[in-house]
């Protein structure tokens, strides 16, 4: 877990929130999945976990990428949303197979709550590079009726903001170094939780 000098979040919130990560990967294994029928459970039990917040939850499967998916606007409540994300990356993220319950004792979880988007304006691929603040920046980008994100976390990959932005834009689906007439570009911030490897025994 990260510590209260780096997080926003006690102690005792980031392993509610790591908690609930784990507890929706558990249902969604058992085929109980939100937004299909009844909730598996309540994520949101404690008054913190109510307001609505943007957030991503990151799968790893032996410290490599398993499944990212998360919401860039505060769609739903807190817990829900992160209840919610860790089921889509574990079963809805297009690049992988859906999770399978052999896969459980090589898996850790990172989340990130996101800042509201600032716009951003730049008027070249230059002055863009030159106003990104790596390690701190995520980064939207949509443009053709395209879009993707990268979390800040992904600074870690790429550290060097052209590598960074080339990526970003070869994930959104545009040519590397494109500058389409109808670019829109914002920037956010992430407060990231650590949630650790998968508890060997469920709680």
């Amino acid at each position: 877990m990260s510590s209260p000098a780096e997080s926003p979040w006690t102690q005792a919130q980031q392993s509610v929130l790591a908690t609930l990560v784990w507890r929706a990967l558990l249902f969604g294994l058992r085929g109980q999945r939100f937004g299909r029928g009844a909730p598996p459970f309540d994520p949101t039990q404690e008054d913190w976990l109510k307001p609505k917040a943007a957030t991503f939850v990151t799968l790893h499967r032996d410290g490599a990428l398993r499944g990212c998916i998360g919401t860039l606007e505060p769609i739903h409540p807190l817990g829900e949303s992160v209840a919610r994300n860790a089921q889509s990356a574990a079963f809805d993220d297009p690049r992988f197979a859906e999770l399978r319950a052999e896969e459980w004792p090589r898996l850790s979880a990172d989340i990130s709550v996101l800042s509201p988007h600032a716009p951003l304006s730049a008027n070249s691929m230059d002055d863009l590079l030159a106003k990104l603040a790596p390690g701190r920046d995520g980064l939207v980008v949509r443009a053709r009726g395209l879009g993707a994100t990268f979390l800040p976390a992904v600074w870690d990959d790429l550290p060097q903001p052209k590598a960074f932005v080339d990526h970003l834009w070869r994930k959104a689906g545009l040519p590397a170094g494109a500058w389409p007439a109808d670019l829109a570009l914002a920037t956010y911030t992430a407060d990231k939780i650590a949630c650790g490897a998968a508890p060997g025994q469920w709680p």
